[in-house]
């Protein structure tokens, strides 16, 4: 008999690291996601439908670990089997999909029935083995599959993003892997010496998010274009664009997308480009496809 849970992959479209200091952002869902099973064994045994290093293996086996631990439950002796549509440290949400496929996926064996809420909560518990001091922004979406308005103060504050138009987009993979736990210590170093320039930037990150928050609503594509471009030009000024991305943007906008920019910590990992239609953004996914990277379309649906 075997047991299974799900988490939603994710992107960040307004926000990203801000976030962490006091920013709102705003993240939406991906109809990719990360599936756990669980099945009765004889010990612990994790198997994954990707080759992973070592140590992500061992961060897997410390996530069920403390998931057992916070549930009070002694009995690990299950195999549990990891199979997944995203891309690990690449931005697109795969450790909190994780976290969440994993919380729900005891519930289910052990028939603890845990509401979404308390799935969100161990997701966000387990999110700290893997990035220190998450937002909690990955495993909101990830649990609750839909597109929020997020900030992290003393309080979690959450929002459903009200969206008029339904958004066409392209996730372009760069080959290079990024590592959460770098790219915010990176952007805290940075804070720390250039305090001046660290309080401008924040000041028009929140203006970019306050004023993505209304066109969202309006359903203005093309001024979420604009503002993605924007944002992408902060995250490179503080310091966790790299070459390679920037090189993708460029492509993109090339190709005349409405917008591009890094999704998640950046230092590696994707973008996302925002397509005026649907026909674009097939023929946007597949010039970087015929370029060598690995992209894929997803669409972000309208609430209103």
């Amino acid at each position: 008999m075997k047991s299974m849970g799900c988490g939603f992959g994710k992107i960040i479209f307004f926000g990203e690291h801000f976030v962490v200091h006091g920013s709102f952002a705003i993240a939406c869902p991906l109809s990719q996601k990360t599936c756990v099973e669980i099945q009765k064994s004889d010990f612990l045994k994790i198997i994954s439908d990707k080759d992973v290093p070592c140590d992500v293996l061992d961060l897997q086996k410390q996530l069920i670990e403390k998931l057992l631990s916070l549930l009070r439950i002694s009995d690990n002796k299950f195999s549990i089997s990891i199979i997944s549509e995203l891309i690990s440290s690449a931005g697109m949400g795969y450790s909190a999909s994780l976290c969440v496929a994993t919380a729900r996926a005891l519930s289910d064996y052990f028939k603890l029935n845990l509401c979404d809420e308390k799935i969100n909560e161990l997701a966000f518990e387990g999110e700290k083995i893997f990035h220190g001091n998450p937002s909690g922004v990955d495993n909101t979406v990830s649990t609750f599959g839909k597109s929020i308005l997020f900030k992290k103060d003393d309080f979690v504050v959450i929002q459903n993003l009200k969206i008029k138009k339904s958004l066409n987009i392209v996730v372009v993979f760069s080959g290079e892997t990024g590592n959460t736990k770098t790219a915010v210590e990176k952007v805290n170093k940075f804070k720390e010496l250039n305090d001046k320039s660290w309080s401008d930037l924040f000041v028009e990150e929140c203006e970019i998010v306050t004023q993505a928050k209304m066109v969202f609503e309006l359903g203005d594509l093309e001024k979420i274009g604009l503002l993605m471009n924007c944002n992408h030009e902060l995250l490179q000024k503080i310091g966790v664009s790299t070459q390679k991305l920037d090189i993708l943007v460029n492509i993109a906008l090339q190709n005349r997308a409405l917008g591009a920019k890094i999704t998640g910590s950046g230092l590696g990992g994707c973008i996302i480009v925002l397509a005026k239609n649907s026909e674009q953004q097939n023929n946007i996914c597949l010039e970087f496809k015929k370029l060598g990277y690995c992209s894929f379309t997803t669409n972000i649906e309208k609430t209103l």
